[in-house]
């Protein structure tokens, strides 16, 4: 379809719809049929990103998107965007944050010798990790906060090897594929980097990182009721915390979940 004035014209047929999901014109008729009409759904922008609120419940927006603060500073370069499709889900993929204990093998943290040290808070429709990580691909010691803004937008700010902040986005195509978006911003100059380039290749360390872990999102079983140790991190918890955002299923009783 394409976009004509605030009119979204339909290519098949050339039906135009307003903003309100009601059709508005028919190039061929003068009637328009009753319920000739489309779902809407809430949407925004947040710092040149366009969000839109999905709920099959048609429940309306439970909370807001944030901004990024160093968007369109000068200080900040523009966004540098990368596209994957992955063939899995948004809530295994933002499960990673969560998953310690594979940052130590996946992803070589420390060459393979500790996981990540990682502190998180659960509160309302987020979920907020500071990491102190030593990631060779990334290329070094960096401290990393990660803000999980429900299942399908996650704000990250990195310092140390560079200088960083960036959204990740979860679109779900179907069932069993989600398409993903950084869209990443890099400091100018910092003082231990006047010319921006650790900042830059800690970008890109980034999505050598996410590229690590797509093959085994693509072959791995989701099991409802995972064995775990006391090392992999607080999985159940996280996975009680990421109902919220399957309304038409019911809600489990969260007392006692550690």
């Amino acid at each position: 379809g394409t976009v004509s004035g605030e009119l979204l014209r339909w290519p098949f047929h050339g039906w135009e719809y307003g903003v309100d999901g009601s059709c508005k014109s028919i190039p061929y008729s003068e009637r328009i049929p009753r319920g000739a009409a489309v779902g809407v759904w809430p949407t925004t922008e947040r710092s040149g990103l366009i969000l839109v609120w999905y709920s099959p419940a048609n429940n309306p927006p439970a909370w807001q998107p944030p901004e990024l603060a160093e968007y369109g500073d000068p200080a900040w370069s523009g966004y540098t965007r990368q596209r994957y499709v992955v063939h899995t889900s948004a809530q295994e993929i933002v499960e990673n944050v969560i998953d310690v204990a594979h940052g130590q093998f996946v992803h070589g943290n420390a060459q393979g010798a500790a996981p990540p040290t990682v502190e998180f808070a659960f509160e309302g429709h987020t979920v907020t990790a500071w990491f102190d990580i030593d990631i060779p691909s990334v290329g070094g010691a960096t401290k990393h906060t990660t803000t999980v803004h429900g299942l399908s937008l996650v704000v990250n700010h990195s310092i140390g090897y560079g200088t960083k902040c960036f959204w990740t986005t979860y679109t779900p195509i179907d069932l069993d594929t989600v398409e993903v978006q950084f869209s990443m911003l890099t400091a100018v100059a910092t003082p231990d980097d006047p010319s921006g380039e650790k900042s830059r290749r800690s970008a890109q360390g980034t999505l050598l990182a996410f590229e690590q872990d797509i093959p085994i999102w693509e072959h791995k079983m989701y099991r409802p009721v995972p064995l775990l140790c006391d090392g992999d991190g607080p999985i159940g918890r996280f996975r009680v915390w990421a109902r919220q955002f399957y309304p038409l299923y019911p809600q489990p009783d969260v007392e006692g979940v550690a």
